[in-house]
């Protein structure tokens, strides 16, 4: 019977965003008795010991996690290029091209969110659609007035993030009714 050679190996989340600890573990086989880690990108960069503290990583790219495992009789290294992969976290955030359109005024909704996004989720509340999946979509109206939730959220494989902002829609022959009221009432005020 042969005693079994050591062979370093570990597991650890291969794909976060910044602001992000992952917790390595040690899988190394053949009774090693010291570790020395190295994580590139990471704080702490460097750790001795078998279970490393959680790692952050806070600046976006693809990094390399080196163990090396040891014992009295032999040593193995795995060094494993771009293991870790970090991703900017994402931002939700858009602009309208009017905050207080008058009813069946078009309206664009432009995404200026940042990060990796892959998919866009549009919700309009009182408008001519109820959704869309497009980055940036165009031609949005309301047909009543009143004040409505526009809410987006933005997301990726590892990550979503969703922001919700209000439109105050107005319709032209209300406002011209109060004008008229408040007229009125100005008038008798006036001439009472």
């Amino acid at each position: 019977y042969g005693i079994e050679s050591l062979k370093a190996a570990f597991t650890g989340t291969q794909k976060v965003v910044t602001g992000t600890s992952i917790i390595f573990s040690d899988q190394s086989t053949g009774s090693p008795t010291l570790w020395e880690w190295i994580f590139e990108g990471g704080t702490p960069g460097v750790f001795s010991g078998k279970n490393p503290p959680p790692v952050n990583y806070t600046i976006p790219g693809k990094y390399e996690v080196t163990l090396k495992v040891s014992n009295a009789s032999s040593s193995d290294e795995l060094v494993l290029n771009e293991y870790v992969e970090v991703l900017q976290k994402l931002s939700a955030d858009f602009k309208m091209s009017d905050e207080n359109p008058e009813i069946n005024t078009p309206v664009d909704f432009i995404s200026t969110s940042t990060g990796p996004m892959t998919s866009h989720s549009w919700s309009f509340e009182g408008a001519n659609v109820s959704g869309s999946n497009e980055e940036s979509p165009k031609g949005i109206f309301f047909t009543s007035a009143g004040t409505y939730t526009i809410t987006l959220t933005v997301s990726n494989e590892i990550d979503t993030h969703t922001i919700t902002k209000q439109i105050l829609v107005y319709d032209v022959t209300q406002v011209e009714d109060i004008k008229a009221d408040l007229q009125q009432a100005f008038e008798k005020v006036f001439q009472g």
